[in-house]
């Protein structure tokens, strides 16, 4: 299932992500100026996967062990994901922050250049 929204402020994300639930409702897509931000999964464990011109930024979360995998839902299909890539709520609101009204960088980033 996808749903379009014009509104791409941090309230207005905030509201597409609280409403994934890891199943049917997997995937939310911010479109920026000058890239994307990617949100999958839902319920209490997200990955965040941004994309610029020159490069890809994945939220990680390094106090988590990276040879742990876990699997999750992003976009309809099951994948198993490093730990460190997945994040909670509050970091995705973090994220959002961010990058959608510059607020105060405290999420960090696994950054691969293109």
């Amino acid at each position: 299932m996808s749903v379009e929204s014009e509104d791409v402020t941090f309230f207005g994300c905030l509201e597409a992500v609280r409403n994934m639930n890891g199943d049917d409702r997997s995937l939310v897509c911010v479109e920026l100026s000058d890239g994307s931000i990617m949100i999958g999964g839902g319920g209490a464990s997200f990955i965040v996967t941004m994309e610029f011109v020159d490069k890809i930024v994945n939220a990680v979360d390094l106090s988590k062990d990276s040879d742990d995998f876990v699997e999750m839902t992003v976009g309809g299909q099951a994948v198993d994901y490093p730990s460190t890539y997945v994040i909670s709520f509050e970091q995705v609101c973090a994220v959002l922050s961010e990058q959608l009204d510059g607020g105060a960088k405290i999420v960090e980033y696994e950054v691969v250049p293109k």
